[in-house]
């Protein structure tokens, strides 16, 4: 019986077509079997997604609250990583789905 090496195939591929080699580690990005996001070989997981959500959401209501100059400016950057996260968990449950 005949083992299938998915890296070895993609490798075999990406030389073919005059590409470099790709890292095992590029390809384990995501595990589709368990939701699991892979980012510097920490997994990152829907609790952890969801989480960092409510982390940046109280330190954006205290931000909003501040009478500090700059508040607004930072209660921006706490919008745009929920924004960014929030994105992460929806692109995590399409590829849950598929």
């Amino acid at each position: 019986m005949t083992t299938y090496d998915r890296a070895k195939t993609i490798n075999s591929l990406a030389v073919a077509m005059g590409m470099q080699p790709v890292s095992k580690k590029d390809l384990a990005k995501y595990d589709t079997a368990r939701g699991t996001i892979y980012c510097n070989d920490r997994p990152i997981d829907t609790g952890n997604i969801e989480g960092a959500i409510l982390y940046f959401k109280t330190l954006k209501t205290k931000a909003l609250k501040s009478l500090a100059p700059e508040a607004q400016t930072v209660a921006g950057y706490y919008t745009s990583a929920i924004d960014a996260l929030e994105f992460l968990k929806q692109k995590t449950a399409e590829e849950v789905v598929k």
